[in-house]
């Protein structure tokens, strides 16, 4: 029996997609994890809720004249979530992605509070990240938990899972985290300050100089990236946030990059579908397209 039949729980699927998983390219897992979210809970319900959203709004790119619903993808449904212990939740995920990996497929994480990222980085092992957050998540502990949502990314580095990560849109740092990002030396972030005073073109050449090398790169999309004023239901909202249109341009326009996988996390959706949520599964479109027109062959 493989870690995927063991440890996931068939769902609604993503674009209610019917390719079999011998046959797609793009392995879609939600991952409904709800368990050191310190202010707005909820995000257990954010993978069904993307899910609903992915199959009401408009699949085709007109931009880049693709429909994501002829990319061959399938959706294997949630990882179980082991609500006693969040270190074997994160093991759950790291054994269902390394063999969706080993598959020499692409994974399409669905969350769930930001902490599952460091279980899909211990499979994945990125060389480089793109991590659109509000946030640094750098603290060495909070509320007295070393592996959280405000932490996990310290966690990430410590384990030597990545070699670079640049952090897009951040706006809201603690004094500890900055003295960290700051004396480390390869950990980059743009606040969105920052990405509103640079031409679009400029960003671009920024991230494809300091990324270009790096044979893997993963994408990690927290919703609190956006203004809270657009994407209102996440766990942390922080005023001073990105336009969807901006996010939406970075990503589509690092298709060169060598991506090898995505997630987004932090919804929490209030209603059945949220305008977060259908922010979130727009987001994975442009996201999808841009790993498919991606060189990269998935190692093996």
């Amino acid at each position: 029996m493989s870690y995927r039949e063991l440890y996931c729980t068939k769902n609604t699927g993503f674009l209610n997609s019917n390719t079999p998983y011998r046959d797609a390219e793009f392995i879609v897992v939600g991952v409904p994890l709800d368990m050191t979210s310190s202010y707005i809970s909820g995000t257990r319900f954010g993978p069904d809720s993307i899910r609903r959203a992915s199959v009401n709004i408009e699949t085709f790119d007109y931009e880049k004249g693709v429909d994501v619903k002829k990319i061959k993808l399938t959706d294997i449904g949630d990882v179980d979530v082991d609500y006693s212990s969040i270190d074997l939740t994160l093991d759950k995920i790291t054994k269902v992605l390394s063999e969706i990996l080993n598959d020499g497929k692409r994974p399409v994480i669905l969350g769930g509070e930001h902490t599952i990222t460091l279980g899909v980085c211990r499979a994945v092992k990125p060389q480089a990240m793109i991590c659109f957050d509000a946030h640094l998540d750098l603290r060495e502990e909070y509320a007295g938990a070393r592996i959280s949502h405000a932490s996990f990314m310290k966690r990430i580095i410590e384990e030597r899972l990545v070699e670079k990560i640049l952090f897009i849109g951040t706006r809201a740092v603690c004094k500890e985290e900055l003295k960290f990002i700051k004396n480390n030396g390869v950990h980059r972030f743009i606040s969105s300050k920052d990405v509103y005073k640079n031409e679009l073109p400029s960003l671009i050449k920024f991230i494809e100089d300091e990324l270009s090398s790096y044979r893997y790169v993963y994408i990690s999309i927290d919703m609190d990236v956006l203004e809270p004023a657009f994407s209102p239901w996440v766990g942390n909202p922080e005023p001073g946030g990105l336009t969807y249109n901006f996010v939406s341009d970075i990503i589509e326009k690092l298709d060169k990059l060598n991506f090898i996988g995505v997630d987004v996390t932090e919804v929490t959706p209030v209603y059945n579908i949220d305008i977060t949520s259908i922010y979130a599964a727009k987001l994975l479109f442009k996201a999808i397209i841009s790993i498919n027109e991606s060189k990269t062959r998935i190692r093996k």
